[in-house]
């Protein structure tokens, strides 16, 4: 299930704001409390879920409220972290400062992460020219993090 078709979803569902209040269920075996979920939002379509356990009740009136702000959050950090093309020497005499090149060294572009390579440079401006770049490849680590939590194949 891709982030898109969760956000889908998501707006979908009846607007909030959603509330639980509690009531009993009389004539079971154990008179057990329940809660019933409602929609507040001002609609001819009135949602109820009920028979539902306290427990979950919360889970369910705050989910919608809950996934827009992790989407948000998810939507700011890959915001930051996006490929971006980047001028790379390939030639090992080059990297290894054994050429005569005089400054005309043959590149290659490379995919990086914006974010990652950004950090890298304001603390080493010659990172890319001192160090490997595996930390820093498209995608980058914090990218695979969130897409491999989500079950993403993208």
């Amino acid at each position: 299930m891709s982030r898109e078709q969760m956000k889908v979803r998501l707006a979908a569902a009846t607007p909030g704001p959603w509330a639980a209040s509690p009531y009993i269920v009389y004539g079971e075996q154990d008179d057990t409390e329940r809660v019933r979920v409602t929609s507040q939002h001002d609609s001819p379509d009135y949602n109820t879920a009920e028979m539902v356990l306290p427990k979950d009740a919360d889970l369910i009136a705050y989910a919608p409220t809950d996934l827009a702000k992790l989407h948000a959050a998810l939507d700011a950090v890959e915001a930051l972290h996006r490929p971006i093309q980047e001028d790379f020497i390939t030639a090992l005499p080059c990297i290894r400062e054994e050429c005569e090149c005089e400054n005309e060294c043959p590149t290659e572009p490379l995919p990086v992460c914006r974010h990652c390579w950004g950090q890298l440079e304001q603390i080493d401006p010659y990172f890319g020219e001192q160090h490997h770049v595996s930390e820093v490849m498209w995608p980058c680590p914090t990218f695979t993090a969130i897409r491999d939590a989500l079950g993403e194949d993208q």
